[in-house]
């Protein structure tokens, strides 16, 4: 069924995200970064817990929905396990730029949610 108003904007799902989105859980980049057989399985959850919504019986309803939730779940854990194994750095373009300043060495700086620490 096609809606005819758009979804409102929220934000992506995953862990210190700021994304605004219009459909779905997560942003492209995180959605992208879940592995397809995981993606998968929670549109499978999602899919098999909306079709049964009103129609099947309630502990059907109840097993569904806790598919769906453990789904979404192993989805985040996901995204929590490799945002921490990945290291966010930057570098100041004026090193590269002038290699008078710092003695040509490339300055780093560490980001954490868009913000310089």
């Amino acid at each position: 069924m096609k809606r005819d108003t758009p979804l409102p904007p929220t934000q992506c799902a995953a862990e210190g995200c700021r994304c605004t989105i219009t459909r779905g859980w997560f942003c492209y980049e995180h959605w992208t970064a879940i592995p397809p057989k995981m993606r998968a399985a929670v549109l499978a959850a999602f899919n098999a817990s909306r079709k049964a919504y009103c129609r099947a019986p309630r502990d059907e309803q109840e097993r569904l929905n806790k598919a769906y939730a453990t789904a979404f779940e192993a989805c985040q854990n996901h995204l929590r396990r490799i945002t921490r194994s990945m290291n966010p750095v930057a570098y100041d373009a004026r090193d590269y730029a002038d290699k008078l300043i710092n003695g040509g060495a490339p300055t780093k700086f560490r980001y954490v949610n868009g913000r310089m620490l």
